[in-house]
């Protein structure tokens, strides 16, 4: 894989989403999602550093949210997670995408998040008015990407990818509330 592939192709899923993630996918670029998502992490780790702990600045908690290495893993273990849920949400509807097509159109959809952390480096936590129009404006173009990624790679219609998605979102709270019940089941029983 050369840079100049991979450059070229995030130009175009910016510009033309659909030709971009086409050929993202027909050429099997991994490794610049991979990139986008070590950014991504250290740029949240650069956030949390200037967000405001408060009294709680020495607290154990707080130092290892501000790990870059912490926000590394637990982003890459929800990314992975999220993509074997899209992955098997597609199949479920009939989509012909592997899981590496998956990870691959996921990882470039969030490009926007990435420039979503851009004002919080400028305005700090204090620019409040231009960081939630830049996270309004940045979450609106994420979410167009996601869809019209996971589109492409399972090769079906606008409404199935959104039903796909919307399966893994069920599929995710599902499972959040049977966590959340864990405790309380042990309460009553134990």
């Amino acid at each position: 894989m050369s840079w100049k592939v991979a450059l070229d192709t995030t130009k175009k899923i910016l510009i033309n989403p659909s030709v971009g993630f086409r050929e993202a996918v027909k050429n099997r670029l991994l490794l610049p999602p991979v990139f986008f998502i070590l950014t991504k992490s250290l740029l949240i780790s650069r956030g949390v550093n200037l967000a405001d702990f408060g009294k709680y600045s020495d607290h154990i908690q707080a130092q290892i949210l501000r790990s870059p290495i912490y926000l590394l893993i637990f982003i890459s273990v929800v990314w992975l997670g999220a993509c074997l849920c899209l992955f098997l949400g597609g199949r479920r509807l009939n989509g012909t995408a592997t899981f590496t097509e998956v990870l691959i159109v996921t990882g470039f959809s969030s490009l926007p998040i990435i420039f979503m952390d851009i004002p919080v480096l400028f305005f700090g936590i204090h620019g409040k008015l231009i960081n939630i129009m830049s996270e309004f404006i940045f979450s609106t173009w994420f979410l167009i990407l996601f869809i019209i990624g996971i589109k492409e790679a399972h090769r079906f219609s606008f409404t199935k990818a959104i039903g796909s998605i919307l399966i893994v979102v069920l599929y995710l709270l599902g499972i959040g509330i049977l966590i959340s019940l864990i405790p309380s089941f042990f309460r009553t029983y134990f």
